[in-house]
């Protein structure tokens, strides 16, 4: 043997370790498992091999002795995977990559799971040291404040690259997140046990609203919920809405116990305007919503007065808006409410308006108002309003987790038309600007939320027993939470109809106790 074929058996030898030869891990037939009954949104490592190998190497009975490779079709049926993902997994790059990926790992489409190096490093280097100094100041870091700032890295790192060849993508976000451990934090509140005493109560106000509704004689018309139309029982309530709309929610390094936020700019977080929503058992918005914002609601000088009337005609006609020195809802404000906004919108006859025991709810002014049009109030008890009040129990949050995305969408669209972050300007004209978007993002959220979610709304109103029948026929679909539907019972008030029509409209001493002690309101006749 020459030296040069001894030089080449050496190489061989070298390359052959004794022992078996291992078997690239996709050409290994796999333990086959009962078909899946349920579709998944992602897969593990592990799943896509199973699937590959099934097809690869699974062989299908046609006959005594003849077997066949099962179809693309047949694969997709019994894992519940659409034929265009398996497809992609079987070619070489993407099956390559499966079995390169480590053990457990998720692919989901957001970039869960990308942990690895992205496809520019250099700049996400920059943008998270961008990042750790504006938490340093303990600033809020939000999508859109990420997307200017990556953007500005990104011409820094690679100043020949053209800025278009980087997409801000939802996959490269994610993956950019998972590798530098950033997640969104949010705020909680926590919730305890309802106190025994509170259920009782509870009990009392579903009991008095179904004792009221009894039929009066006399009444005309078919009547849903005892004497009332569905479009006749309404439940209103007041709820915060701070410029610094996103001040509980931030991006921050995983796993930090606090999370703290300095306000974008000085008195944004302060500013804040109220809503009033009001919505009815049958899911009809009939009532627009009204924002109060901060400010005097009688201008003098001529300039002021301009300056106002050209912000009302840049608001949305969707959303009424007023003002006042402290953007709060009071007495005259929800005179003037009932009056102009809610009275037109109600049908002719008896109607029912369940709101919380706030002070300005009970006065004699408000109280007489709502007789005048024959509108019952029915007080929430205090600390209830989370588990009786319809816009509490199912509205107000998905309709402020809409607006809270419509106003960020809103302000780095701002940013982008006119070349300003709009949370942190100093101009004098900013608050007006942002009031007007603050006002159209409401509108837009409401419309969006009133469209596509009312039966969420009939659903809360029948929950509570708002809307159900006073026979009790329906009460196995009263749901209030930390209340057993054996502790809830409101039974049937359709009996025992109340002579010659009156309306006493007197709460157990117990129940009036807990909604306000020395309330103006202790009976009122019909």
């Amino acid at each position: 043997m020459s030296t040069e074929d001894n030089q080449r058996e050496a190489v061989r030898r070298s390359s052959h370790r004794p022992g078996t030869t291992s078997v690239p891990i996709i050409q290994k037939p796999r333990k086959v498992h009962p078909p899946r009954k349920e579709i998944h949104s992602s897969y593990t490592r592990e799943f896509k091999l199973e699937v590959l190998s099934y097809w690869m190497h699974h062989k299908i009975a046609i006959g005594p002795t003849t077997f066949r490779p099962p179809t693309q079709k047949e694969v997709s049926a019994r894992f519940l995977v659409p034929e265009s993902t398996i497809r992609t997994w079987k070619s070489e790059s993407a099956m390559e990559s499966i079995v390169n990926k480590k053990k457990h790992q998720r692919g989901g489409r957001k970039g869960e799971g990308k942990i690895g190096v992205g496809r520019w490093p250099e700049m996400e280097k920059l943008l998270y040291a961008e990042y750790q100094k504006r938490r340093e100041e303990r600033k809020a870091v939000r999508r859109g404040w990420l997307r200017k700032i990556a953007i500005k890295s990104f011409i820094a790192a690679y100043p020949e690259e053209d800025v278009s060849s980087f997409v801000f993508s939802n996959g490269w976000f994610a993956g950019f997140l998972a590798r530098h451990q950033i997640s969104i934090r949010l705020t909680t509140n926590k919730s305890q046990k309802i106190p025994s005493d509170y259920i009782s109560i509870c009990v009392k106000w579903a009991q008095f609203n179904r004792r009221n509704s009894q039929v009066r004689p006399g009444l005309d018309g078919q009547r849903v919920v005892g004497r009332y139309l569905l479009s006749s029982i309404c439940n209103m309530d007041e709820t915060p809405l701070p410029f610094e709309f996103l001040g509980g929610q931030t991006y921050a390094d995983k796993g930090s116990t606090t999370v703290q936020v300095k306000a974008t700019r000085s008195g944004w977080d302060k500013r804040q305007a109220t809503i009033m929503f009001c919505v009815f058992a049958d899911g009809v918005m009939r009532v627009q919503p009204l924002i109060i914002f901060k400010g005097s609601d009688n201008l003098t000088r001529p300039t002021d007065i301009q300056r106002r009337t050209a912000e009302y005609s840049r608001y949305d006609p969707r959303v009424q808006v007023i003002f006042n020195p402290n953007a709060h809802a009071n007495e005259a404000v929800l005179v003037n409410w009932i009056a102009n906004m809610l009275v037109p919108n109600l049908p002719p006859g008896p109607r029912l308006l369940a709101m919380d025991v706030a002070k300005f709810h009970k006065t004699k002014l408000l109280l007489s108002t709502l007789q005048s049009h024959n509108i019952i109030p029915s007080l929430i008890p205090p600390g209830c309003t989370g588990l009786l009040q319809p816009l509490d129990i199912a509205i107000n949050k998905p309709v402020k987790d809409i607006l809270r995305s419509l106003t960020e969408e809103a302000l780095d669209q701002y940013e982008i038309q006119h070349s300003e972050d709009l949370r942190e300007s100093t101009r004098t004209s900013a608050v007006e600007d942002r009031r007007v978007l603050v006002q159209r993002c409401v509108a837009e959220a409401w419309h969006t939320f009133s469209t596509e979610k009312r039966e969420v709304v009939v659903n809360s109103f029948r929950k509570v027993g708002l809307s159900l029948p006073i026979d009790g026929s329906c009460d196995d679909e009263l749901s209030v939470k930390g209340i057993s539907k054996e502790e809830f019972q409101v039974g049937n008030w359709q009996l025992g109809l109340l002579d010659e029509g009156k309306a006493v409209l007197v709460l157990e001493e117990e129940h009036h106790r807990a909604i306000s002690s020395g309330a103006e309101l202790d009976s009122c006749t019909e």
